[in-house]
């Protein structure tokens, strides 16, 4: 049957954004006033395979973005990958380093979870999308049941 992967399985793109949202809580009360944030870099290795080549997350207000860091690990890996968000980047104070450091790492494709601040909502992502980045949004263009795993979304 077609459709919907089975309940007990889970995507791997499901797997990773959760493995970001796990390197974000790492911070967890340290980087106030803004969110935990975490990246995880992929390539692919073979057919329905890939492999963690990077990952970063914001250890506290001032340091290194996420992105940035994954992008860094992953070094000339980067290239034609993909890179999972636990949260789209907030673009704050004219600071564009988590969408330009994909772009200079030619990072081919980025999923992700759109920013909960309205005023920081979308602005990432059409950014990457003008630089021909390809953009999937968990819950638009990535069904949300893929992601839930015994009732629990991510």
């Amino acid at each position: 049957m077609h459709g919907l992967p089975h309940p007990n399985m889970q995507s791997p793109d499901s797997l990773y954004i959760r493995r970001a949202a796990e390197i974000a809580d790492k911070s967890g009360g340290i980087t106030a006033p803004h969110p935990n944030f975490g990246c995880v870099i992929t390539t692919t290795r073979a057919p329905d395979a890939s492999v963690v080549v990077g990952e970063g997350f914001l250890h506290a207000q001032g340091t290194k973005c996420a992105e940035l860091q994954a992008v860094e690990a992953a070094g000339v890996l980067a290239r034609g990958s993909t890179a999972y968000l636990n949260m789209e980047p907030g673009d704050c104070y004219g600071d564009h380093t988590p969408v330009s450091s994909h772009v200079r790492a030619g990072i081919s494709r980025v999923v992700g979870i759109r920013h909960p601040l309205r005023h920081l909502r979308g602005k990432a992502i059409f950014s990457l999308r003008k630089q021909g980045i390809q953009v999937d949004v968990l819950g638009e263009d990535l069904q949300t049941q893929a992601f839930e795993v015994e009732g629990c979304p991510v």
